[in-house]
């Protein structure tokens, strides 16, 4: 069992490994063309984001990983803080999420339950800058898209391309 500081890390690195693979499987059994990789994180170096798809039918998305026990355990302010993630790491992935033209995702890995849920990388950054720091399991159900084995590549793509059709959530520059 891991313990400590170190706990949500590990737990972090495996749910970014299988959602790597639950991206790429989903590309494979939908008949995408497309690629899901994950970012190099040596510890010590830049890493803008966790996973890149690259994909013409669900376009060009950067995933950021989040696992926690229950949503009450994410506080959007310790990911926008000097510590382990850095100052600003919203602002920063923001930044990259506009100058490389993606969409953004954060995925939550909700440990208790056992759901993953994706939300508007968008949303989170204007909780971040409201300094609203916090997200409640009633907001992830009503923005968030679960995950599931039955998730098929129209309601994912759709999902996505709302938030740049409707301007509600990411604005794509070029």
């Amino acid at each position: 069992m891991v313990r400590g500081q170190n706990a949500s890390r590990d737990y972090g690195k495996d749910f970014e490994d299988n959602l790597r693979v639950y991206f790429t499987e989903f590309l494979k059994k939908n008949s995408c063309q497309g690629i899901c990789y994950k970012m190099h994180d040596d510890g010590a170096g830049y890493q803008p984001i966790d996973l890149l798809i690259d994909s013409r039918e669900l376009g060009y998305i950067g995933v950021e990983c989040k696992s926690t026990y229950e949503v009450a355990d994410l506080e959007l302010w310790k990911l926008n803080r000097s510590g382990e993630f850095g100052i600003g790491q919203i602002e920063r992935q923001h930044a990259f999420l506009r100058n490389a033209g993606r969409y953004g995702i954060m995925a939550i890995e909700i440990r208790k339950s056992g759901d993953v849920w994706f939300l508007p990388h968008q949303h989170i950054f204007n909780k971040v800058e409201r300094q609203d720091t916090h997200l409640t399991l009633r907001e992830v159900k009503d923005i968030g898209l679960r995950q599931s084995k039955n998730l098929d590549v129209n309601s994912f793509s759709n999902f996505v391309r709302e938030w740049c059709e409707t301007g509600a959530y990411y604005e794509r520059i070029y």
